[in-house]
């Protein structure tokens, strides 16, 4: 069992500031409204592991991987953290409940920490599941 972790931000700007990407990637991104999906994978990195054509589907893309990865054998819970965009979080939890109905979630604030290197409008989700994918595999 493990604990995963599936985010996505709005503006990759605040990635480009933080040198998590690059100027020309967070350019490009930017243009053609990408959304990356970043996971923690087992050696404890982020790392993006899809992107998403819009918000909207980046949103659906996070709820997605909680529907293929979820277990709920150990903590039933599942957490959406945001950072400033409470709609968006609402947003993922109706997706989420429609995947998983019964599921407990539960929504709160990013810590600024990783607000501050994410940018405004991270959104995030925590649960409990399979077998997180080693970074080779991506």
């Amino acid at each position: 069992m493990y604990i995963h972790q599936f985010g996505t931000v709005d503006e990759l700007k605040y990635l480009k500031m933080s040198g998590r990407i690059s100027a020309s990637k967070a350019l490009f991104g930017t243009l053609l409204s990408v959304k990356p999906v970043i996971i923690s994978n087992k050696e404890g990195e982020n790392v993006s592991v899809a992107k998403a054509k819009g918000r909207i589907n980046a949103i659906r893309a996070l709820a997605d991987g909680v529907k293929e990865n979820y277990t709920g054998s150990v903590i039933p819970e599942i957490f959406i953290t945001h950072a400033d965009c409470a709609e968006d979080a609402d947003r993922l939890k109706d997706y989420i409940t429609e995947d998983l109905p019964g599921s407990k979630i539960h929504i709160g604030f990013l810590n600024p920490i990783v607000g501050a290197s994410c940018g405004p409008k991270m959104l995030a989700v925590y649960f409990s599941g399979k077998d997180k994918p080693d970074t080779a595999d991506m």
